[in-house]
């Protein structure tokens, strides 16, 4: 993806939460800051972004909210602009790192406190762009199963592996797993991230013209953000008949 396509595809992402923010914000009676703040993952992509800083602490990024005379698409782009780049540039590196678009780190279980343990902790990008990763099934297969040896070795006492995604609900990413990933799901509360708005981003990295229409027909998210966990001794087995 080129910057400029980058570029188009964001703006086009802002807009959609933009329009679900004002949505949302006239539901409950909420003013702009809020309703952005509550339902939108649109700081993460800021000028004012910090990892550690929560979206309602931020001061630089509240502030700007509070100037803004609308839900303006341009205003959001002009200051999403400073880091668009270095981002496209990080997702490069990210993606050629990664195990055929699987990534992990070791993270206490979602929803759980932080002294209930680590697990492994998945996440996906699209490595095969603009192929979709559903026609690359045997290699997501090998690739999954180089990462969970290599997690295995780097922490060994780690038993259980999880991921939360809107792509729990679907058909080829659950394939991976062994049937305990989705008897376990469970929805995950809303909290807006790309595990949610994932969903928006088709194959090529533009927008999902699908899933755009059935929000804004339905005013509700097409797949939910789904949190699965298996213990990775069952993934080992599945992968290892799957490929």
């Amino acid at each position: 993806m080129s910057l400029s396509e980058y570029r188009e595809s964001l703006t086009e992402l802002t807009g959609l939460e933009l329009w679900y923010a004002a949505e949302k914000g006239a539901e409950h009676g909420h003013d702009l800051k809020t309703s952005v703040n509550s339902w939108t993952d649109l700081y993460c992509f800021s000028a004012f972004f910090g990892k550690e800083i929560s979206v309602r602490e931020n001061a630089e990024w509240n502030a700007f909210l509070e100037k803004l005379p609308g839900y303006d698409v341009a205003a959001f782009m002009v200051n999403f602009e400073p880091r668009m780049k270095k981002d496209l540039e990080n997702a490069r590196k990210d993606i050629s790192r990664s195990f055929a678009g699987f990534m992990y780190e070791f993270h206490h279980e979602y929803f759980e406190p932080p002294d209930s343990g680590e697990l492994l902790t998945l996440h996906f990008r699209n490595y095969f762009a603009p192929d979709s990763p559903s026609d690359h099934g045997n290699e997501l297969a090998a690739r999954l199963s180089e990462l969970v040896a290599k997690a295995r070795v780097e922490r060994p006492d780690v038993r259980k592996v999880q991921c939360a995604s809107w792509l729990n609900n679907i058909p080829f990413f659950l394939r991976l797993f062994p049937d305990a990933w989705q008897a376990n799901a469970a929805d995950c509360p809303y909290e807006p991230s790309a595990g949610w708005w994932g969903q928006f981003i088709d194959r090529s990295g533009g927008i999902s013209l699908k899933n755009t229409a059935y929000l804004k027909e339905r005013g509700e998210f097409k797949y939910k953000n789904t949190h699965s966990v298996c213990a990775i001794s069952d993934l080992e087995r599945h992968l290892s008949v799957i490929y």
